[in-house]
């Protein structure tokens, strides 16, 4: 019997099912950060003290491990800035996302500790956690303005800062 001819398959490039697989993956985490941005508007009386707060991303990081969406927030009269992290899981399996949800919620709330124990004294700041979400591997944080602690302390390894300026 006689077959129609069928078209050469073509041959699928060394990297191409990874480069789908990335552009997949990247399509998700763009729809979980605009997912995330809709719940931090809903609730924005509660994270920034303003129900009528308009966020907006003004840049991405992408690292290894996780996202970084740097937000501008337009709240109460004024504007600041707060950064929504998002942790890339390896492999997506069971076992790493409940480990990956622990992670978030212990970095929350140390970062909440931190804040709690540095707010108020002259000289020192700590991110303020906002809003934590466990199921999304995220979390959100005020923006500080300033010096970061690892740069005081090698100042001070150095002694190019005053002991001084340190307290």
């Amino acid at each position: 019997p006689l077959r129609p001819p069928t078209a050469p398959r073509r041959r699928e490039q060394p990297g191409a099912r990874a480069e789908a697989a990335l552009s997949k993956a990247r399509e998700s985490e763009h729809t979980a950060a605009f997912s995330l941005l809709a719940q931090l508007a809903a609730d924005a009386q509660a994270y920034f003290g303003d129900g009528g707060a308009v966020i907006k991303p003004v840049s991405r990081l992408d690292r290894q491990y996780s996202a970084l969406l740097r937000l501008r927030v337009e709240a109460a009269g004024r504007t600041s800035y707060a950064f929504l992290k998002v942790f890339k899981p390896a492999t997506g399996q069971a076992e790493e996302l409940a480990q990956l949800r622990r992670f978030v919620e212990r970095e929350y709330r140390a970062a909440s500790r931190l804040y709690g124990a540095l707010h108020g004294r002259a000289g020192l700041q700590a991110l303020r956690p906002l809003a934590v979400f466990p199921d999304q591997l995220a979390l959100v944080t005020e923006e500080v303005q300033g010096e970061t602690f690892d740069l005081v302390v090698k100042k001070l390894l150095k002694g190019t800062l005053p002991l001084g300026e340190a307290e």
